[in-house]
């Protein structure tokens, strides 16, 4: 190879690591020991540092990051900003210097067999940090445009919130990191697999583990095909336990313990080399045992319990897939059936032990759901994650978040309840007697409407038609709760809410551009069949964003009840002050007290709220920084919600200011002038709704809650991710 080469090396041992990663460092190795790699080069780290400079991406990259402390950004911001860092990549120029380098270095057999592009930053495979499977691969790259693209992803991938969370976990420097890309004449093997030479999960263990799979290693590594998996003991390489064929592969079973021998041989002799356990990906074809990579076993992190969680929290194509089948025809129907069982229930006629274990089996229910909520719906909610990158990658888009044209339509129990409320609210303004009428009733302070209530609105014109209308939205709409209040008892604040829609901004409305949107995706992706599968897969998961929490909610709903229903009995038998307020913390001594133990045993959790308080001292500053989430400029009285209770002093025009918007408050949205959020991400419920109304939005503001109260005047730009606090000293212009 041309020794004058800037940006490409031959894998050879005399490079540093900083400049051709380790994935190549290490492969260099195995090569001068004399094992077989593919014909393979090596674009260095300075080729990424150049294009970073050439086109200005370090500046950007040090906003990106530079808003919060990565400490304190939620797993949503950085992948946030690993998405805008990626867009920013993938709309970049190569050189025209890299460009000539990297067509004088490859040839053309290599490109018409068809190349793999590797990862291989500098940072990657060490011993006390694998990194594996945070960077991106791509192979089976045919012509040279798919070459380059591949190059632009697999650098992007340096920006992901998966090796953000990694290099922040292990303190490395973000800022200072760097990326190399190992490219590989790609093997068509006939057998392929992963090998370790010592088991991940017991490094005590005597035996070597092997996994295998038919034709390339890629099905194996991004989960589409399950491998069989094989044992052979380190002493004397035998097979445990042995068996009579394959599962997975054509190859005669004789010669697949020739193969799997083979792999077991050089997989030691690699040890050997390294001086400590490896794991070794590996492909077979005619010519024989071919090392595609080779990196330590990192036991440390890769057990870390909250790494493997936000690992989980981005399930493969597959994993995804499946998830949407799992959660689309059982889990969600069964949430849904669970509810309605429950609502069923008249616990009214239950006796005090039956009440006890009707409480006992819905706060179980509410346990089971959380961690199904947990294991299964917030992986799947990945699903809108995996498909903005597929369609920012094959369109390039100028706008990060365009994607969201194609799943904001998508129908969500919070868009049919805004829906329902300003149908509601049209038919009640349609009497001017009964507005007066609610308006009165709100005033004297009542939250439950009585039968006296209802009796009186009957005998009003349309008053039959206003009562069954309210009472198919509230039952149907806000059996939940919020922050531990139930919604289904405060018909004060549903029917304030109710009163005041003629005040909001906006409401859903049909995406116009939805059709164009889509054509233009499937136009680009060529009408692939993953790529509709994929939009599909971002639609369910896009409304399952909201519905999976209200249904929850309504669990949550049900469980109150049950135990508002003991409290109403321990009240009235003197056993319990009707003054306090109950909670989940409360179901064993309150199933305890209705089972009959004695009035002593009813010792109920402390909850004491303790909120910040404001004082003339107290040092506010006078701009607080978020993330962008919703562009657009407002400026009013800011309105803290915490509690059901908080929802009385919100008035229209308003800015929320919160720790996040639920979707059980969702319905609030088109009332408030802007929305401001302690927690961030552009795919949670409060950005959501902002976008569809096209309300600004501001989160991730950490110190949100300490520093700004209700009634502070407040001005925000959900494309700067500023909140002012105070009278602005500049007008923004025109909202």
């Amino acid at each position: 190879m041309d020794s004058r080469l800037k940006y490409i090396n031959p894998l050879d041992t005399s490079y540093s690591t900083d400049i051709i990663g380790r994935k190549s460092y290490s492969l260099a190795r195995v090569k001068q020991a004399g094992f077989f790699i593919p014909d393979s080069v090596c674009l260095n780290s300075l080729a990424y540092r150049d294009f970073l400079n050439e086109n200005n991406l370090i500046s950007l990259i040090e906003v990106e990051l530079g808003r919060k402390s990565m400490d304190d950004m939620r797993w949503e911001e950085l992948w946030d900003c690993g998405l805008r860092i990626r867009n920013q990549i993938i709309h970049s120029t190569l050189s025209a210097d890299f460009i000539e380098e990297l067509r004088s270095s490859i040839p053309l057999d290599w490109i018409k067999t068809g190349l793999a592009i590797r990862s291989s930053s500098p940072q990657e495979d060490m011993k006390n940090a694998s990194f594996a499977g945070l960077y991106d691969s791509y192979i089976g790259c045919k012509d040279f445009s798919a070459i380059t693209a591949s190059i632009l992803k697999v650098w992007s991938s340096l920006w992901s919130d998966r090796s953000l969370l990694y290099r922040k976990e292990i303190s490395l420097d973000v800022l200072k990191s760097s990326m190399a890309i190992l490219v590989q004449k790609m093997i068509p093997g006939k057998c392929s697999g992963v090998a370790f030479s010592r088991d991940p999960n017991d490094p005590a263990s005597e035996y070597l583990m092997i996994e295998v799979v038919p034709g390339l290693c890629s099905g194996l590594v991004d989960g589409s095909v399950e491998p069989d998996h094989y044992k052979l003991s380190r002493q004397g390489l035998k097979l445990y336990p042995k068996k009579e064929k394959m599962r997975s592969t054509e190859l005669e079973f004789t010669l697949l313990e020739r193969v799997l021998y083979n792999v077991a041989k050089q997989l030691l002799e690699i040890e050997a080399i390294f001086k400590s356990p490896v794991d070794m990906e590996w492909t077979f074809s005619d010519t024989g045992i071919t090392i595609l990579q080779v990196r330590p076993i990192s036991y440390a992190l890769d057990s870390n319990e909250k790494r493997v969680w936000y690992l989980s929290l981005t399930p493969s194509y597959i994993k995804l897939k499946n998830l949407a089948d799992e959660v689309k025809n059982k889990l969600i129907p069964e949430l849904i059936a669970e509810g309605a069982d429950m609502e069923a229930q008249d616990i009214s006629t239950q006796g005090n032990i039956q009440l006890a274990e009707t409480i006992n089996s819905r706060i179980k229910s509410l346990y089971k759901w959380r961690n199904i909520y947990k294991g299964k719906f917030i992986p799947f909610a990945h699903g809108v994650r995996e498909f903005g990158q597929y369609y920012n990658d094959t369109l390039k888009p100028e706008d990060p978040y365009e994607f969201t044209h194609l799943l904001k339509t998508q129908a969500r129990i919070a868009r049919h309840r805004l829906q329902e409320l300003h149908k509601c609210h049209q038919l009640i303004f349609a009497t001017a007697e009964i507005v007066q009428f609610f308006r009165s009733w709100i005033e004297q302070g009542k939250h439950e409407l009585d039968n006296q209530d209802v009796e009186i609105i009957k005998s009003m014109r349309n008053g039959d038609l206003v009562i069954r209308t309210y009472y198919t939205l509230k039952n149907k709409y806000f059996d939940i709760t919020l922050k531990g209040g139930s919604w289904i008892n405060r018909d004060d604040l549903i029917i304030g809410l109710l009163l005041n829609f003629s005040k909001a901004k906006n409401l859903p409305q049909e995406d116009d551009n939805n059709a164009f949107f889509f054509d233009k995706y499937i136009a680009a992706a060529h009408d692939d069949q993953y790529a509709k599968s994929l939009l599909k897969i971002a639609r369910l998961s896009w409304a399952l964003r909201d519905d999976d929490n209200l249904l929850l909610s309504r669990l949550e709903s049900q469980f109150l009840k049950a135990m508002n229903e003991a409290k109403k009995r321990l009240v009235d038998a003197g056993r319990l002050d009707g003054l306090i307020v109950i909670g989940e913390p409360d179901a064993i001594p309150i199933i305890s007290a209705l089972k009959g133990g004695k009035h002593d045993d009813i010792k109920l959790v402390n909850r004491e709220k303790k909120g910040v308080a404001k004082t003339q001292s107290q040092l506010r500053p006078r701009q607080l920084k978020g993330q962008p989430a919703v562009p657009g400029t407002a400026s009013g009285y800011a309105c803290r919600i915490s509690t059901l209770e908080d929802i009385k002093s919100f008035n229209p025009g308003d800015i929320i200011i919160c720790d996040a918007v639920d979707p059980n408050m969702t319905h609030l949205v088109p009332l408030a002038r802007g929305i401001v959020e302690r927690r961030g991400g552009m795919l949670i419920h409060g950005v959501i709704i902002a976008r569809e109304l096209g309300i600004p939005c501001v989160n991730g503001v950490g110190i949100l809650l300490e520093k700004v109260v209700s009634g502070d005047y407040i001005t925000i730009d959900g494309a700067l991710g500023l909140v002012i606090v105070g009278e602005p000293d500049f007008s923004f212009g025109k909202e």
